[in-house]
């Protein structure tokens, strides 16, 4: 009797995670000047974590929404003034902290997760050195998760945040890396 021969099993593709926390580290860029406010030129770095949910049942392709944290940057506060061109000294910029996302995540092959996500971020002008009120600033961004076990993944992630404070433009890009635990 002749045996029938099966394929062999196929490898599981990922799925998009139906809950991510995200731990991340990071630096980036920001506005150089707006106005009368000179930033430091340095970038700090930061930490920060965020929270994800999957909408609806398991699959490739799903919306997500997204909630998260940046903190200060990290050392300390300015020791010794960085004199600006008008006779002051230049402050430290600080990141839009809390956000608030939606987007789409897609899992290629076995391991890949990509995320884009839009959203809104609030910013706090006084840590910035800037009298206005606490304001949103909206931002766009994705993530890349490379799966290294069943529950957890290394991430790089990348936000645009663009905002206006008294006339004048605002902007970030931070960039993170960190790991992922779904």
């Amino acid at each position: 009797m002749a045996q029938s021969a099966e394929p062999p099993p196929r490898k599981a593709q990922a799925t998009v995670p139906a809950f991510s926390v995200d731990l991340l580290i990071g630096k980036g860029h920001h506005t150089r000047q707006a106005g009368r406010t000179y930033f430091q030129t340095s970038a700090k770095g930061y930490g920060g974590f965020t929270i994800s949910g999957r909408l609806f049942g398991p699959g490739r392709v799903r919306p997500v929404v997204q909630v998260g944290y940046f903190g200060k940057p990290t050392g300390d506060e300015v020791a010794l003034c960085s004199p600006d061109p008008i006779g002051g000294c230049r402050v430290r910029f600080q990141l839009p902290n809390t956000q608030i996302g939606a987007g789409l995540a897609g899992a290629a092959g076995r391991k890949l997760v990509v995320t884009a996500l839009g959203g809104w971020a609030l910013v706090n002008p006084r840590a910035m050195g800037v009298d206005a009120a606490q304001t949103k600033a909206p931002y766009a961004g994705g993530t890349v998760a490379w799966q290294l076990g069943q529950h957890t993944s290394v991430i790089g992630d990348m936000r645009h945040f663009f905002w206006r404070l008294d006339e004048q433009p605002y902007w970030a890009r931070a960039m993170s890396f960190g790991l992922r635990i779904q």
